[in-house]
C-alpha cells in the first residue's frame, strides 16, 4: 500500500464559481488568511481554506493574488518521482469551443506522479500568464470552471510534484461564447502564409477575438476580394489549413468564421485580412512574414477593449542604397465599449515596411517607412465613432548581419491615449510579436 500522504481540499461556491484552495502556498500580501496555519513539515491530512477568487473570476482580470497561486507554490516534503514529460491538453487539440461553463481535461504525465495541476491562461498566443496562473489544488485532471466570460484565452497546464513544475502542456485557445450561443463570430485575425514549398501551401489565422466558429471557410480570387478561384468550408475549427498540389499563380487569400448564428445563406462572419499569394514564381530574395500586436484594456463601468493589428509583408520589396521597402497589408480588428458605449473596429490598408541594412555591422532593422496611418470613424461606435489609429510598433533589430530568421516579443502597459474614451483608472497591455523570414 502507498505511504504517500493524503490531502483533502475544500471547494465552496463564490459568486456562482468553484472556488479552489491552494496547496502549498505561501499567503500573499492582501489575501485572505486560510482556515487555519499551514504545518511547515507535514501536509497531510491538512484542510486548507477556500480561495475568496473562482479561476473565473481570473480569466475576466480581476487580477486577485488567489489568480497566481501556482507561482507561489514551495516545494513540499515527501518523496516523488520526478515529473519529467509535461501534460497533454485538449487530446493535443489547439481549440476548445465552449460556453460559460468550461471543462477543461487533460492527461497526466507519462513519467512521474502528480499531486496537483497548475492552470496558466494567457490574454495572447504564447504570452506570459497574466490573467491566472491557478493551483487547482489536486491530482484531478479535469476542471470545470462554470461562470466563464465570453473572449477568447490561451491555456496551458503544468503538473506539480514535491520538486516542483513539469514543463507545459501545448496551448489551447479555448474560445467561449454566452449562454444564448453567442453572435455572429467576429473576423479570423492575422492570416498568414506560414510556408510555401513548391506547390504545398500552409495558411495560419488567429481566432476570433468573439464568437467561436462551427468551422472555417477558405477564399480565394484571382483578383481582390475574389473567390473565383477558391471557395470552400474547412469543415474544422483547426486554425491552420495545408493544401497541395496548388496550380502556379497568383490568389488573394481570405478566411472566414462560419456559425449559424451569422447571415444566411452563407452563415459567415466578416473577412480576415486578405493575403496574396503567389505559387510556381521564382522571386527574388527578401523578406517575409508578419507583426501582430493586441491592445487589451479594461477599467472603471466595465470599460474593456480588445483589438489586434497585424503588418503582413505581401510581396518582394524596392531596394534603394541601404533600404528595402516592401509593401505591407494591415488590418485591425476587434471591439470595446462601456456603460452605454460600444464599438467595434474591421478594417484593412496597405502600408509599407523598411529594412535598413546597417552600414557599420550590416544588420538588418524593420521600421515602418511613413507615417502611422489614421483610419477616419474606424471606431465604429455606438452613440459616437473614433478615429483609429495605427500602432506604432516597435524597431525590431536582426540578431546578426547573416540572420536569415527574425523572432520576438514585446510588451508595455498600455496608457491613456491607447484607445477611445478611456477612463481613469484603466489597465492593460501591448503585446507585439513578429516571425519575418529571409527567402
Amino acid at each position: 500500500m502507498s505511504n504517500r500522504p493524503i490531502v483533502r481540499v475544500v471547494f465552496r461556491l463564490v459568486a456562482g464559481a468553484i472556488a479552489l484552495g491552494s496547496i502549498g502556498c505561501a499567503t500573499s500580501p492582501g489575501a485572505p488568511s486560510p482556515a487555519r496555519d499551514i504545518p511547515a513539515t507535514s501536509w497531510a491530512e491538512v484542510t486548507y481554506g477556500a480561495a475568496t477568487t473562482s479561476l473565473a473570476q481570473c480569466l475576466a482580470g480581476s487580477g486577485a493574488a488567489a489568480c497566481f497561486s501556482g507561482a507561489r507554490v514551495h516545494p513540499l516534503s515527501g518523496a516523488a518521482a520526478p515529473i519529467t514529460s509535461a501534460p497533454v491538453f485538449n487530446n493535443n487539440q489547439p481549440v476548445l469551443n465552449s460556453g460559460p461553463s468550461v471543462t477543461l481535461s487533460w492527461s497526466a504525465p507519462s513519467d512521474g506522479v502528480a499531486l496537483s495541476y497548475v492552470v496558466e491562461a494567457s490574454s495572447t498566443p504564447g504570452g506570459p500568464a497574466n490573467l491566472a496562473n491557478f493551483n487547482t489544488g489536486n491530482a484531478q485532471t479535469t476542471l470545470v470552471v462554470p461562470s466563464v466570460p465570453a473572449g477568447t484565452y490561451y491555456v496551458r497546464i503544468r503538473a506539480l510534484d514535491a520538486g516542483g513544475a513539469s514543463a507545459p502542456s501545448n496551448e489551447v485557445a479555448v474560445i467561449v461564447v454566452d449562454a444564448a450561443g453567442g453572435s455572429c463570430p467576429s473576423a479570423p485575425r492575422a492570416l498568414t502564409l506560414a510556408s510555401l514549398s513548391g506547390g504545398t501551401v500552409t495558411l495560419a489565422w488567429q481566432p476570433p477575438a468573439a464568437g467561436a466558429p462551427s468551422s472555417y471557410v477558405i477564399q480565394a480570387g484571382s483578383a481582390p476580394n475574389g473567390a473565383n478561384l477558391a471557395n470552400f468550408d474547412t469543415n474544422s475549427t483547426a486554425l491552420t489549413l495545408v493544401a497541395s498540389n496548388v496550380p502556379a499563380g497568383a490568389y488573394f487569400v481570405r478566411v472566414y468564421a462560419k456559425h449559424s448564428s451569422c447571415a444566411p445563406p452563407t452563415f459567415l462572419g466578416p473577412s480576415s485580412n486578405e493575403i496574396l499569394l503567389t505559387v510556381g514564381a521564382t522571386a527574388a530574395p527578401g523578406w517575409s512574414g508578419q507583426i501582430v500586436c493586441r491592445k487589451v484594456i479594461t477599467g472603471p463601468s466595465s470599460y474593456h477593449h480588445d483589438e489586434t493589428q497585424a503588418w503582413i509583408i505581401a510581396g518582394p520589396g524596392q531596394t534603394s542604397g541601404p533600404r528595402t521597402i516592401y509593401p505591407v497589408q494591415w488590418s485591425a480588428q476587434g471591439s470595446g465599449g462601456g456603460i452605454g458605449k460600444s464599438w467595434t473596429m474591421n478594417t484593412a490598408a496597405v502600408t509599407d515596411l523598411s529594412v535598413t541594412t546597417v552600414a557599420s555591422t550590416g544588420i538588418p532593422i524593420f521600421d515602418r517607412t511613413t507615417t502611422g496611418l489614421i483610419i477616419r470613424g474606424g471606431y465604429v461606435g455606438t452613440p459616437t465613432s473614433f478615429d483609429l489609429p495605427e500602432i506604432d510598433f516597435p524597431t525590431i533589430v536582426a540578431p546578426s548581419a547573416t540572420a536569415t530568421s527574425v523572432v520576438g516579443t514585446y510588451s508595455r502597459p498600455t496608457v491613456g491615449g491607447d484607445s477611445p474614451q478611456q477612463p481613469g483608472g484603466s489597465t492593460g497591455t501591448l503585446t507585439c510579436n513578429w516571425s519575418l523570414a529571409f527567402r
